[in-house]
């Protein structure tokens, strides 16, 4: 076996990442060790070791790759629209962008997490940043008044996010794509709907008060 990884820095770590997240996703995130992810790459173990430190590190990057993703597809989504629209084109980007072993991989670490404190940091980190980009988009509604002033949007993006991770969950479990996209625009409606939704004489009135 080669002592080093045959790549410029970046372009290595890019590929042990992909072999990383592979091997995850085949094996387990439990049964997966740093020498299975070597053998992948061709190299050494310790060549892996000179840019991760540890498989928390290696998952910790891909967590953090997978963050910039849906930061991507948040945005691009939510340029335009009501949450309604948004949250529609949202859902599609990441069905097509995400693999079935790839979304349980996350929920195998969320288990592992239970049992590892480092690596429950991690996730924890990860999830309130992903609540994060959709509580600023939320916000951002509620000041053109689409949403009302006493929804709070901390609690409006937890439950959204919570809603979502349930119907991955149903795709892992098989359940029928189309039938899971219909579900969550559904629940969206009867989200954003009076409870939340500004009447239409509530933003007539914020506009008349900006004037």
């Amino acid at each position: 076996m080669s002592r080093v990884v045959p790549e410029y820095k970046e372009e290595a770590r890019s590929r042990i990442l992909t072999a990383a997240q592979a091997a995850f996703s085949e094996k387990g995130y439990d049964q997966t060790t740093m020498e299975d992810i070597a053998q992948r790459l061709g190299v050494s173990k310790g060549a892996l070791y000179l840019y991760f430190p540890s498989k928390e590190a290696l998952f910790g990057n891909i967590a953090e790759a997978r963050q910039r993703s849906l930061r991507h597809l948040l945005q691009a989504s939510l340029k335009d629209g009501d949450l309604l629209q948004a949250s529609r084109a949202f859902f599609d980007a990441v069905m097509n962008a995400e693999d079935v072993y790839g979304m349980s991989l996350t929920f195998e670490v969320i288990s592992e997490g239970s049992r590892n404190d480092s690596l429950k940091s991690l996730l924890l980190e990860d999830y309130n940043k992903r609540l994060q980009i959709l509580g600023d988009f939320l916000e951002k509604q509620q000041k053109i008044g689409l949403i009302r002033d006493d929804v709070d949007i901390e609690q409006l993006s937890l439950t959204i996010g919570a809603l979502f991770n349930g119907l991955i969950i149903g795709k892992i479990l098989g359940i029928d794509e189309d039938f899971i996209a219909q579900t969550w625009m559904s629940a969206l409606n009867i989200m954003y709907s009076s409870p939340l939704h500004a009447p239409l004489q509530h933003i007539s009135q914020r506009v008349q008060q900006n004037d």
